[in-house]
């Protein structure tokens, strides 16, 4: 009715106008200038990465995450923006590791003279403070032209100062068995906000780290500086000042929920190159192709690899050398859950997104060369290693913006393993079956 009001003073200005004779009408052309600005509408893309909320504090609590040295139980940090394209973040990282914890835990692990003998539930106490400036290159322009607040949502490239200690709870003797670590890298990186209370991040560090004390790999006093690149994920709560209370809707515009497809090629980044230092290192590139059945939620996931490792570490008693290289793949038939449900009332497309069950059968072969000193008694191993196993997953699975996935998976697996010695061909193959708990976690492209 409102819109029928409305017409009915149109149309009699119309009317009245037509009802003009000529020398009554008047015609008047105006120009006027100003600037044209561009506009940007806010849509959930915005409203689940809070691109358009402006914060200039974020106070961050890791609830999943990967720190540099790996040993860290808990961290937290604050990062503040001191302009659109600039900020500093500062961590504290608390944790333990302890490297000799097994059965029976009373024997010391012999050490060199000049130092006490470790028990074998010693636990060194890690601390790590970690300073980082960060520039988010793209925000500047972005707030300029209205595409985006002055926050934490966007990509940047940031210069890490990490120092960490390990031993802090130790004293009198023990206290030898104490280090540091001084660590700078070159990072490259993707954070956003999740909704009102949470971030994601993604990472890429390559840079060098000088350590200082008991290296417990070589059990022996070390210093020297070292090469390392990683990748890091973190997930966690957040919270952000000033503070917003926005509801904030349906995530489907960044996770693709309506997405219609029935095939994906994946690129696996996450676990590409991890080098520790520059004796422990290794690598993995994998590539899978994913592929509906028809209109239904099962499909099949096609996976091949090649990697990589070099480690020197102590373990126990023993310390060993490992170098090896191999190749293998799996296949693995996949059933989404509620897939049909979620079409049918409209929270998704027909696609390969959402939690899924798993019947993985995986195959390899490795090539492996290893050196293991457990006292007077040397153990070498120059051969190769073929498996075959078999079990079932559960996992996870979403496709974000246009070109990126996330599949994270974990279950049992059992099957047959041969081992044949290529050092001593008189020896015979080894075979036994084995078991174990599997887990995946891959994020990278897809296309």
């Amino acid at each position: 009715m409102k819109n029928i009001a409305s017409l009915i003073p149109i149309l009699s200005f119309c009317i009245s106008m037509f009802g003009q004779t000529k020398d009554s009408s008047f015609v008047t052309v105006q120009q006027a200038s100003g600037a044209l600005e561009k506009q940007h509408f806010t849509d959930e893309f915005d409203q689940v990465f809070g691109t358009m909320m402006p914060a200039r504090w974020a106070y961050k609590w890791y609830l999943l995450g990967e720190s540099d040295n790996g040993d860290l139980t808990s961290a937290a940090s604050v990062e503040h923006k001191v302009s659109p394209a600039f900020s500093i973040q500062l961590g504290l990282g608390l944790g333990y590791v302890n490297r000799y914890d097994t059965f029976p835990p009373v024997l010391p692990i012999p050490l060199p003279d000049e130092f006490p003998a470790i028990p074998q539930d010693f636990r060194l106490f890690v601390y790590q403070l970690n300073l980082q400036p960060r520039w988010y290159y793209n925000m500047g322009q972005g707030v300029r032209e209205g595409r985006s607040a002055n926050n934490f949502s966007g990509n940047y490239l940031g210069l890490q100062l990490a120092y960490t200690w390990y031993g802090s709870n130790l004293n009198g003797e023990e206290a030898r068995l104490a280090s540091d670590q001084l660590a700078m890298a070159l990072r490259w990186g993707w954070q956003r906000r999740l909704f009102r209370d949470g971030f994601a991040e993604f990472s890429f560090g390559l840079g060098a780290r000088y350590s200082d004390g008991f290296d417990q790999a070589t059990l022996s006093q070390r210093s020297g500086w070292d090469l390392f690149a990683n990748t890091q994920f973190s997930l966690g709560l957040a919270t952000f000042s000033p503070a917003t209370g926005k509801k904030v809707p349906a995530y489907c515009e960044v996770l693709r929920c309506f997405r219609e497809e029935s095939g994906m090629m994946k690129i696996d980044l996450f676990n590409l190159l991890r080098i520790a230092d520059r004796e422990n290192l290794k690598g993995q590139v994998s590539l899978g192709w994913e592929q509906k059945l028809g209109q239904s939620a099962f499909s099949i996931e096609l996976l091949g690899y090649a990697r990589g490792r070099q480690e020197v570490a102590t373990e126990y008693a023993s310390k060993y050398e490992f170098s090896g290289w191999g190749f293998g793949g799996h296949i693995q038939p996949r059933f989404y859950l509620n897939l049909k449900k979620r079409i049918a009332t409209g929270k998704s497309g027909n696609n390969l997104s959402g939690p899924y069950l798993a019947l993985q059968s995986a195959f390899g072969r490795d090539f492996e060369k290893y050196t293991e000193i457990a006292g007077n008694e040397i153990r070498y191993f120059d051969g190769t290693v073929d498996y075959w196993n078999i079990g079932p997953l559960c996992g996870v699975q979403y496709r974000f913006f246009k070109s990126g996935f996330i599949d994270l998976n974990m279950g049992f697996a059992a099957g047959p393993e041969r081992t044949d010695i290529i050092r001593d061909s008189n020896d015979p193959p080894v075979e036994e079956t084995s078991a174990r708990f599997v887990s995946s976690l891959r994020i990278g492209l897809a296309f």
